[in-house]
Protein backbone atom coordinates (compact mmCIF):
# COMPACT_ATOMS: atom_id res chain seq x y z
CA UNK A 1 0.00 0.00 0.00
CA UNK A 2 1.55 3.57 -1.13
CA UNK A 3 2.60 5.36 1.95
CA UNK A 4 0.35 8.32 1.45
CA UNK A 5 -2.58 6.08 1.35
CA UNK A 6 -1.49 4.19 4.45
CA UNK A 7 -0.96 8.29 6.49
CA UNK A 8 -4.36 9.32 5.21
CA UNK A 9 -5.89 6.45 6.61
CA UNK A 10 -4.01 7.08 9.77
CA UNK A 11 -5.27 10.33 9.95
CA UNK A 12 -8.83 9.08 9.69
CA UNK A 13 -8.75 7.33 12.01
CA UNK A 14 -7.17 9.72 14.57
CA UNK A 15 -9.37 12.11 13.69
CA UNK A 16 -12.76 9.95 14.00
CA UNK A 17 -12.69 10.49 18.10
CA UNK A 18 -10.13 13.34 18.12
CA UNK A 19 -9.95 16.84 16.49
CA UNK A 20 -10.79 17.42 13.23
CA UNK A 21 -8.33 17.28 10.26
CA UNK A 22 -7.49 20.68 8.65
CA UNK A 23 -6.31 20.56 5.15
CA UNK A 24 -4.08 17.88 4.16
CA UNK A 25 -0.63 18.13 2.61
CA UNK A 26 -1.62 17.46 -1.11
CA UNK A 27 0.60 14.92 -1.31
CA UNK A 28 -1.64 12.71 1.26
CA UNK A 29 -4.78 13.16 -1.16
CA UNK A 30 -5.90 10.02 -3.38
CA UNK A 31 -4.60 10.46 -7.14
CA UNK A 32 -7.94 8.52 -7.96
CA UNK A 33 -10.84 6.22 -6.79
CA UNK A 34 -8.72 3.15 -6.23
CA UNK A 35 -6.48 4.81 -3.66
CA UNK A 36 -9.69 6.39 -2.09
CA UNK A 37 -11.18 2.91 -1.47
CA UNK A 38 -8.07 1.46 -0.44
CA UNK A 39 -7.94 4.41 2.20
CA UNK A 40 -11.78 3.53 3.01
CA UNK A 41 -10.50 -0.50 3.45
CA UNK A 42 -7.39 0.79 5.73
CA UNK A 43 -9.71 2.84 7.75
CA UNK A 44 -12.03 -0.35 8.01
CA UNK A 45 -9.04 -2.43 9.97
CA UNK A 46 -10.65 -5.40 11.48
CA UNK A 47 -13.84 -4.13 11.82
CA UNK A 48 -17.09 -6.25 10.32
CA UNK A 49 -18.73 -4.45 7.73
CA UNK A 50 -21.97 -3.82 8.96
CA UNK A 51 -23.13 -2.21 5.96
CA UNK A 52 -22.68 -0.16 2.88
CA UNK A 53 -23.72 3.29 1.38
CA UNK A 54 -24.12 3.22 -2.24
CA UNK A 55 -26.41 5.48 -4.10
CA UNK A 56 -28.18 5.43 -7.71
CA UNK A 57 -25.90 6.73 -10.65
CA UNK A 58 -25.03 10.53 -10.49
CA UNK A 59 -23.35 12.37 -13.55
CA UNK A 60 -22.57 8.52 -14.70
CA UNK A 61 -21.19 7.53 -11.55
CA UNK A 62 -21.95 5.28 -8.56
CA UNK A 63 -19.70 5.62 -5.47
CA UNK A 64 -19.46 3.41 -2.29
CA UNK A 65 -18.29 3.19 1.23
CA UNK A 66 -18.10 0.48 3.74
CA UNK A 67 -19.85 0.77 7.24
CA UNK A 68 -18.20 -0.51 10.36
CA UNK A 69 -20.04 -2.34 12.59
CA UNK A 70 -19.22 0.12 15.20
CA UNK A 71 -21.29 2.81 13.30
CA UNK A 72 -24.61 0.96 13.08
CA UNK A 73 -26.55 2.34 16.20
CA UNK A 74 -30.22 0.45 17.46
CA UNK A 75 -33.37 1.43 16.06
CA UNK A 76 -34.16 4.04 18.84
CA UNK A 77 -30.97 4.70 20.19
CA UNK A 78 -28.76 7.97 20.63
CA UNK A 79 -26.57 9.41 19.09
CA UNK A 80 -23.21 8.83 19.42
CA UNK A 81 -20.76 11.21 21.16
CA UNK A 82 -18.24 14.01 19.67
CA UNK A 83 -19.98 14.73 17.26
CA UNK A 84 -18.75 18.08 15.67
CA UNK A 85 -21.05 19.59 12.94
CA UNK A 86 -23.41 16.62 11.97
CA UNK A 87 -26.20 16.31 9.49
CA UNK A 88 -28.93 14.00 9.47
CA UNK A 89 -30.62 12.56 6.29
CA UNK A 90 -33.37 9.98 5.27
CA UNK A 91 -33.20 6.77 3.32
CA UNK A 92 -34.27 4.17 1.67
CA UNK A 93 -31.81 0.82 2.81
CA UNK A 94 -31.94 -2.70 2.22
CA UNK A 95 -31.46 -5.48 4.33
CA UNK A 96 -29.55 -8.70 2.96
CA UNK A 97 -31.52 -11.59 3.66
CA UNK A 98 -28.57 -14.33 1.84
CA UNK A 99 -24.96 -13.65 1.44
CA UNK A 100 -24.11 -12.97 -2.34
CA UNK A 101 -22.41 -15.07 -4.18
CA UNK A 102 -18.89 -14.85 -6.00
CA UNK A 103 -19.24 -13.89 -9.64
CA UNK A 104 -23.06 -13.13 -8.51
CA UNK A 105 -25.35 -12.39 -11.72
CA UNK A 106 -27.89 -9.96 -11.61
CA UNK A 107 -30.73 -11.75 -10.19
CA UNK A 108 -28.68 -13.81 -7.96
CA UNK A 109 -28.32 -10.09 -6.51
CA UNK A 110 -31.58 -9.35 -6.18
CA UNK A 111 -32.55 -12.57 -4.95
CA UNK A 112 -30.33 -11.91 -1.75
CA UNK A 113 -32.31 -8.58 -1.14
CA UNK A 114 -34.70 -9.26 1.79
CA UNK A 115 -36.34 -6.43 3.54
CA UNK A 116 -36.60 -2.36 2.36
CA UNK A 117 -36.63 0.04 5.54
CA UNK A 118 -35.99 3.29 6.29
CA UNK A 119 -33.32 4.76 7.87
CA UNK A 120 -31.11 7.56 8.94
CA UNK A 121 -27.46 8.22 8.32
CA UNK A 122 -25.41 10.54 10.59
CA UNK A 123 -22.87 13.05 8.53
CA UNK A 124 -19.85 13.94 10.47
CA UNK A 125 -17.18 14.83 8.44
CA UNK A 126 -13.14 14.14 9.80
CA UNK A 127 -12.32 17.81 8.06
CA UNK A 128 -12.82 20.74 9.90
CA UNK A 129 -14.44 22.38 6.43
CA UNK A 130 -15.87 19.11 4.94
CA UNK A 131 -16.98 21.12 2.07
CA UNK A 132 -13.43 22.11 0.84
CA UNK A 133 -12.31 18.27 0.69
CA UNK A 134 -11.53 17.44 -2.99
CA UNK A 135 -14.04 15.03 -3.68
CA UNK A 136 -11.53 11.87 -3.56
CA UNK A 137 -10.28 12.96 -0.28
CA UNK A 138 -14.21 12.95 1.22
CA UNK A 139 -14.68 9.54 -0.84
CA UNK A 140 -11.71 8.16 1.16
CA UNK A 141 -13.69 9.75 4.18
CA UNK A 142 -16.45 7.54 3.69
CA UNK A 143 -18.40 9.92 2.55
CA UNK A 144 -18.62 11.73 5.92
CA UNK A 145 -20.15 8.93 7.19
CA UNK A 146 -20.01 9.03 11.16
CA UNK A 147 -23.04 6.06 12.14
CA UNK A 148 -26.17 5.00 10.74
CA UNK A 149 -29.79 3.78 11.72
CA UNK A 150 -31.87 1.10 9.92
CA UNK A 151 -35.47 0.89 11.14
CA UNK A 152 -36.14 -2.63 13.05
CA UNK A 153 -38.92 -3.75 10.12
CA UNK A 154 -39.66 -3.26 6.53
CA UNK A 155 -41.21 -4.96 3.99
CA UNK A 156 -40.08 -7.40 1.28
CA UNK A 157 -38.04 -6.09 -1.73
CA UNK A 158 -40.35 -5.68 -4.79
CA UNK A 159 -43.39 -5.03 -2.99
CA UNK A 160 -43.24 -1.63 -4.38
CA UNK A 161 -41.78 0.82 -6.77
CA UNK A 162 -39.72 2.60 -4.34
CA UNK A 163 -40.05 5.89 -6.66
CA UNK A 164 -43.88 6.30 -4.92
CA UNK A 165 -42.60 6.25 -1.45
CA UNK A 166 -43.20 9.08 0.43
CA UNK A 167 -40.97 10.21 3.80
CA UNK A 168 -41.72 12.05 6.63
CA UNK A 169 -39.50 13.10 9.38
CA UNK A 170 -40.91 14.38 12.52
CA UNK A 171 -38.89 15.67 15.89
CA UNK A 172 -40.92 15.39 19.19
CA UNK A 173 -44.04 14.80 17.03
CA UNK A 174 -43.81 17.78 14.47
CA UNK A 175 -43.62 17.14 10.92
CA UNK A 176 -40.08 18.74 9.68
CA UNK A 177 -39.95 17.83 6.65
CA UNK A 178 -41.79 15.67 3.24
CA UNK A 179 -40.83 13.98 0.45
CA UNK A 180 -43.32 12.25 -2.37
CA UNK A 181 -40.86 10.70 -4.62
CA UNK A 182 -37.26 9.38 -5.17
CA UNK A 183 -35.25 7.27 -7.03
CA UNK A 184 -37.02 4.19 -8.41
CA UNK A 185 -36.02 0.48 -7.47
CA UNK A 186 -34.64 0.24 -10.93
CA UNK A 187 -32.32 2.76 -10.13
CA UNK A 188 -31.69 1.56 -6.78
CA UNK A 189 -31.24 -2.34 -8.35
CA UNK A 190 -28.55 -0.71 -10.57
CA UNK A 191 -26.52 0.41 -7.90
CA UNK A 192 -26.81 -2.33 -5.95
CA UNK A 193 -25.80 -4.83 -8.46
CA UNK A 194 -22.68 -2.54 -9.37
CA UNK A 195 -21.66 -2.94 -4.90
CA UNK A 196 -21.87 -6.75 -5.21
CA UNK A 197 -19.44 -6.76 -7.99
CA UNK A 198 -17.34 -3.58 -6.80
CA UNK A 199 -17.15 -5.32 -2.91
CA UNK A 200 -16.84 -8.60 -4.11
CA UNK A 201 -13.28 -7.20 -5.82
CA UNK A 202 -12.28 -5.85 -2.77
CA UNK A 203 -12.59 -9.19 -0.78
CA UNK A 204 -15.29 -7.35 1.29
CA UNK A 205 -18.49 -9.41 -0.30
CA UNK A 206 -21.96 -8.68 0.75
CA UNK A 207 -23.81 -10.95 3.74
CA UNK A 208 -26.30 -11.74 4.70
CA UNK A 209 -27.57 -9.25 7.53
CA UNK A 210 -25.52 -6.28 6.19
CA UNK A 211 -27.22 -3.12 5.77
CA UNK A 212 -27.12 -1.20 2.22
CA UNK A 213 -28.22 2.91 2.67
CA UNK A 214 -29.18 4.08 -0.90
CA UNK A 215 -28.70 7.79 -0.62
CA UNK A 216 -30.58 10.69 1.15
CA UNK A 217 -34.34 11.06 0.08
CA UNK A 218 -34.70 14.07 3.25
CA UNK A 219 -31.78 15.99 4.13
CA UNK A 220 -28.88 16.04 4.96
CA UNK A 221 -29.85 18.84 7.36
CA UNK A 222 -28.88 19.82 10.58
CA UNK A 223 -29.57 17.58 13.88
CA UNK A 224 -33.21 18.52 14.81
CA UNK A 225 -33.76 20.15 18.11
CA UNK A 226 -35.57 17.94 20.31
CA UNK A 227 -34.62 14.15 21.71
CA UNK A 228 -37.41 12.32 19.89
CA UNK A 229 -36.86 11.83 16.23
CA UNK A 230 -38.96 9.65 13.87
CA UNK A 231 -39.00 9.11 10.52
CA UNK A 232 -41.66 7.31 8.18
CA UNK A 233 -41.89 5.50 4.84
CA UNK A 234 -45.56 5.69 3.64
CA UNK A 235 -46.10 1.26 3.50
CA UNK A 236 -42.75 0.62 4.56
CA UNK A 237 -41.93 1.70 8.06
CA UNK A 238 -40.85 4.03 10.26
CA UNK A 239 -37.06 4.30 11.97
CA UNK A 240 -35.84 6.42 15.43
CA UNK A 241 -33.42 8.26 17.19
CA UNK A 242 -32.57 10.01 20.53
CA UNK A 243 -30.86 13.11 20.14
CA UNK A 244 -29.08 14.62 22.75
CA UNK A 245 -28.61 17.94 20.96
CA UNK A 246 -25.94 18.80 23.66
CA UNK A 247 -23.15 17.65 21.06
Amino acid sequence: MPDHVTQLASALRGAFSGPRLSALPPQYAPRDEAEAYAVQTAVLGSEAVAGWKVAPRRDGVIRTAPLAASRLLPDGGALPGGLVAPLLEVELALRLAQDVPDRATPDQVLAALGEVCVAFEILDSRFADGSAVPALTGLADAQSNRAFVAGSAGVPWGRQDLADVPLEIFCDGQLLQRTETGPGSAQVAEAVIWLADHAARRGLPLRRGQIIITGARLGPMPIPAGPQIRATAGGIGEVHLHSDTRL
